[in-house]
């Protein structure tokens, strides 16, 4: 082993031991900062905040499952909704005097209702595997939606149930400042119980069935049992995450248990990266954010969302999480080898996104669906001050030849990175 060696292998000692230490540093400042939130931003972001971390809990409960079983349930949302609606029988109990938990407690009951009808349903569906647990799961989750609307007694038919939420110890909880402290606590909590699963004999036992069930049935694991108890346990954090939700809202409807409730989880873990802890959690807080925010602009908010969903799983199907952690293991030189090839591609994306959603909004308004900013009846259009006529040649080849453009700017500085990585992982030493 020569000097330079040596000298490489100390420096990796020692960002070895800086690491954690930075990484608690890191981890304590964000806690601060959320608990602090509420002094700095207005009670509507406040509100954007809790559907977010509930969001992020929703997607890591659902990848419980499927990074250690390997198991894709397509019918989770069955869970998050049972869990809301024992919150709100909850609530209702503790406003007549009928149920003795402190209100911050509340939410705890999602969790066991989660558990209770996760530990019935994975019992069954994990007695088989692949694409008929994942169609057994979608027929619970149907199931459950058909009927909601139906059951007055449980469900409150088609206008759903709602409650308050009582003080306790001097606090109201009718503030959204109060509300969100008790959303941070619990998603915290559910957040640790996660984290902490893995390291546990039975995680690693889960992680091991997710690799190769038959060689654990050959050493003598009864492998059914353990996917219904990792079942339950993610159905139970989906319970909670549900109980939050209606916890803040106090109300749930039979909607909570629509299809579109069961794919917003797989979306948010495939999008922030399944194979990272932290991914789902990413993707449901952002892809959370974005659905607040664009909504309010613009009725196509679900189309950029499935494209932003699509492009993701095919151009970087390790998820942004996975992004993140690949570029933080670089050190200087390679980020100045690859700044030139990132920012072409930044600049491209940039007018891509530009043309393709210009075009799309504009074709909204020319085919009369969107009532924002409707056509004058000479066929302009008068966006950001600016008037112009929607039908326009120069305008819509401009936006074309834009888009063609930038798409040929994103495949060639696509090209040029791969090619520098490639060059970086031959060499070696480039990477920290």
């Amino acid at each position: 082993m020569t000097v330079t060696d040596l000298n490489i292998e100390q420096t990796n000692r020692t960002r070895a031991r800086k690491a954690p230490g930075i990484g608690l540093l890191l981890m304590i400042g964000v806690t601060v900062l959320l608990f602090t939130l509420p002094l700095f931003i207005s009670p509507v972001f406040l509100n954007y905040a809790i559907k977010m971390m509930v969001a992020g809990l929703f997607a890591l409960a659902f990848n419980l499952l499927w990074s250690h079983a390997r198991l894709l349930s397509f019918g989770h949302a069955a869970y998050y909704a049972i869990g809301a609606f024992a919150v709100i029988h909850a609530l209702t109990l503790s406003e007549h005097g009928g149920l003795a938990v402190p209100t911050p407690l509340i939410p705890i009951v999602g969790l066991l209702a989660g558990a209770l009808a996760g530990l019935v349903v994975g019992y069954l569906a994990t007695i088989r595997g692949g694409t008929y647990f994942a169609m057994i799961t979608l027929a619970v989750g149907e199931l459950l939606s058909s009927i909601a609307p139906k059951w007055q007694a449980v469900f409150g038919g088609e206008s759903g149930l709602s409650s308050m939420r009582m003080p306790w110890a001097g606090i109201t909880f009718g503030t959204v400042g109060e509300v969100y402290i008790v959303v941070l606590i619990w998603c915290l909590l559910g957040l640790l119980l996660l984290r902490w699963f893995p390291a546990t004999p039975l995680g690693q036992i889960a992680v091991a069935v997710g690799d190769n069930e038959k060689r654990l049935q050959f050493l003598g694991y009864r492998t059914h049992a353990v996917k219904s108890v990792v079942f339950s346990l993610s159905a139970a954090v989906s319970g909670l995450a549900g109980g939050l939700i209606a916890f803040s809202m106090e109300s749930a409807s039979f909607e909570l248990f629509g299809g579109a409730n069961s794919a917003m989880p797989v979306m948010h873990a495939f999008l922030g990266g399944a194979d990272v802890f932290l991914g789902p959690l990413v993707g449901g807080m952002g892809l959370t954010l974005f659905a607040e925010l664009a909504s309010n602009a613009t009725r196509l908010w679900l189309l950029y969302m499935g494209a932003i969903f699509v492009t993701v799983v095919m151009f970087a199907p390790e998820g942004l999480a996975g992004i993140i952690s690949r570029h933080t293991k670089l050190n200087l030189a390679s980020w100045r080898l690859l700044v030139a090839d990132y920012a072409m591609f930044l600049c491209a994306c940039v007018g891509l996104v530009l043309s393709s959603v210009w075009m799309a909004e504009i074709g909204n308004r020319l085919m009369g669906t969107s009532p924002i900013a409707k056509l004058a009846p000479d066929g302009t259009l008068t966006l950001f001050d600016w008037t112009f006529s929607a039908t326009s040649k120069p305008i819509w080849s401009a936006a074309i030849a834009l888009l063609v453009l930038c798409l040929f700017g994103v495949i060639v500085a696509t090209k040029r990175a791969k090619v520098t990585w490639f060059a970086m992982n031959n060499s070696g030493d480039s990477l920290q």
